[in-house]
């Protein structure tokens, strides 16, 4: 074999390694992306029972987090602030102002963004199980 057909060789082969496990990197990355998001259970809370304060909570699912602030006041949400995470506000604002509207954590979410959405749902779910600050 000439030496510049052997070097074009071994580089051809190297560069489909290189696919085969990027591509296999790629698959396993999505698949676990799909199962973690895929599971992700909101509880719903009864805030009539919560006291009275500001409520941290935050949730991460890969390079999905969210951090908010929950305020209560006599046994209302009257406010939640997204402190950290997803980049699309409008979004988060139109699912934090249904859960003030419905007292409720188990709101229907936005087509094209549940991903982001169940994950800010979430960290309020964990802002609502702690003590107020």
């Amino acid at each position: 074999m000439h030496k510049g057909t052997r070097t074009l060789f071994l580089v051809f082969i190297t560069l489909g390694v290189l696919a085969i496990v990027g591509g296999t990197a790629a698959a396993v990355y999505v698949w676990r992306w799909s199962s973690a998001t895929n599971n992700i259970v909101v509880n719903n809370m009864d805030v009539a029972e919560l006291k009275d304060g500001k409520y941290y909570g935050r949730y991460r699912v890969f390079h999905a987090a969210s951090e908010v602030e929950v305020s209560i006041r006599d046994g209302r949400i009257i406010d939640i602030y997204l402190l950290e995470g997803t980049s699309n506000k409008d979004r988060m604002e139109k699912i934090s102002e249904r859960v003030i509207d419905e007292q409720s954590l188990d709101v229907d979410t936005t087509s094209g963004a549940t991903v982001s959405q169940k994950v800010a749902l979430k960290a309020m779910e964990n802002a609502l199980k702690g003590e107020p600050r």
